[in-house]
């Protein structure tokens, strides 16, 4: 999602330019939406707020507290975690920074440090289960029938 955004502002500031867009085939989209003819709705993917989660990692508990908005996240915070400091501590600090940069737990554990990375990973999915939307047809239905 971010990257989308990024994009979109490298349209709308000028450092794209148009040859580079009728290169990538995209053009089209771009006029209308700089032309108001078309306009970007992100669905909320989450509840605004601060959620913890753990998991086991290899020498006991990893603690997370992941923020969201409605539609990213937006940090990560170790709270509590017993790992070796050389291997696992920094295999976590970098799977942070993948996880914000491409706003997804959808991604690689670091080589090395399999099962603290994949306790990290299980950590933050367990906050972001907390955060996710449930039941947004239900919602909007109920939202229809209310108006």
């Amino acid at each position: 999602m971010k990257k989308e955004i990024e994009f979109l502002f490298q349209i709308l500031t000028g450092w794209i330019t148009v040859q580079e867009l009728i290169n990538r085939r995209i053009i089209y989209f771009t006029v209308l939406f700089v032309s108001g003819c078309m306009t970007l709705n992100f669905p909320a993917r989450f509840t605004p707020g601060v959620y913890g989660g753990e998991a086991d990692g290899y020498y006991g508990k990893i603690v997370v507290a992941v923020e969201t908005d409605a539609v990213s996240i937006v940090n990560i915070d170790i709270v509590d975690e017993h790992e070796d400091d050389l291997i696992g501590f920094e295999a976590m600090r970098q799977l942070c920074e993948r996880i914000l940069d491409e706003d997804s737990t959808d991604i690689d554990g670091v080589s090395g440090a399999t099962i603290s990375s994949e306790a990290f990973l299980d950590a933050v999915n367990s906050a972001l289960r907390k955060a996710k939307i449930k039941n947004t047809a239900v919602m909007q239905n109920d939202q229809h029938r209310a108006e």
